[in-house]
């Protein structure tokens, strides 16, 4: 077997080319058959692994896209297939989850794959992947750590720990689910005061702590003002963003009522049961229509 390197520029990548053989002796020449061959190598190693898609990727699912590999890094020849790895979540091997080259059925080249088996709620993931053409395998690109997890759930009602004429504390309660990934802190946001016809609450209390299960919003620091009734409400914050808004708080800025006349009672309306002994008295009060620049709501 005899043979001899060609040169060809990049310009040439991914272009058939028609080879023939001409052999000369003393007597003459002949020519063969001709032959055709693709200039092409494997293509490029991917610049980046694969991506998760926070809409859909939760504490038993991942899902993962990856970049389609095109001319001029698909090494001159059409890509036919990707190949993605994951590992077991502990730094093992890598096991195949999507592609192959045993036969054209293995092919696959979906940009796309969502795995469900074996995945464990807030354990982190090695990804990777590679594509082949006609040529061969490229290299596997960058590895992707991704986490099993996401927002975490709903927290509960804020609850009244205080309240007075210049502010109002609040009690947090951490999210029951935590999403698979720790629970970083809280934002606090409250409406305008203004209406209760809409759910918004456009106002975030800057001042808090995010790291604190308890915050005083006050008058000076939060902009309320006395007399006024706002709704509170918050969020929990990990990795993966924030939670749903909590159900809403209704408490306004004022001290407590401030009652001074004991109940009276009014002897004209006694009655008196005599077959079953029950006993009726009328009791009275003074009526307070606000208290502490806040309308009473009840007695």
């Amino acid at each position: 077997m005899t043979s001899a390197p060609i040169l060809l520029g990049a310009a040439y990548r991914g272009q058939y080319h028609r080879f023939m053989l001409r052999a000369t002796n003393e007597i003459g020449s002949t020519t063969s058959q001709v032959g055709y061959a693709l200039f092409a190598a494997v293509p490029d190693t991917p610049l980046n692994g694969p991506a998760t898609d926070p809409a859909v990727t939760d504490r038993a699912r991942i899902k993962v896209d990856w970049a389609k590999i095109v001319s001029p890094n698909d090494g001159g020849s059409e890509v036919l297939s990707y190949q993605l790895a994951i590992d077991d979540g502990f730094g093992g091997d890598f096991t195949i989850l999507a592609g192959g080259d045993a036969t054209e059925e293995d092919y696959f080249l979906r940009l796309t794959y969502t795995v469900y088996a074996g995945i464990e709620e807030g354990t982190t993931y090695r990804f990777r992947y590679r594509s082949l053409n006609s040529v061969g395998w490229s290299e596997y690109s960058p590895i992707t750590y991704i986490m099993a997890a996401s927002k975490p759930e709903k927290p509960a009602v804020p609850m009244l720990a205080a309240v007075s004429d210049t502010s109002i504390t609040l009690s947090l309660s951490p999210s029951a689910e935590d999403g698979g990934s720790p629970i970083t802190g809280h934002k606090i946001f409250r409406d305008d005061g203004a209406t209760f016809t809409a759910n918004t609450y456009g106002i975030e209390l800057s001042n808090y702590d995010a790291a604190s299960t308890l915050y005083e919003a006050t008058i000076s620091g939060d902009g309320l003002v006395l007399g006024t009734i706002y709704r509170f409400v918050y969020v929990a914050t990990n990795a993966f963003g924030d939670s749903e808004f909590s159900n809403h708080l209704i408490a306004g800025v004022g001290s407590p009522p401030t009652v001074t006349a004991a109940p009276a009672r009014d002897a004209a309306y006694d009655r008196y049961d005599v077959a079953t002994g029950a006993v009726e008295m009328m009791v009275t009060w003074n009526r307070l229509a606000v208290s502490a620049n806040l309308p009473i709501l009840g007695f």
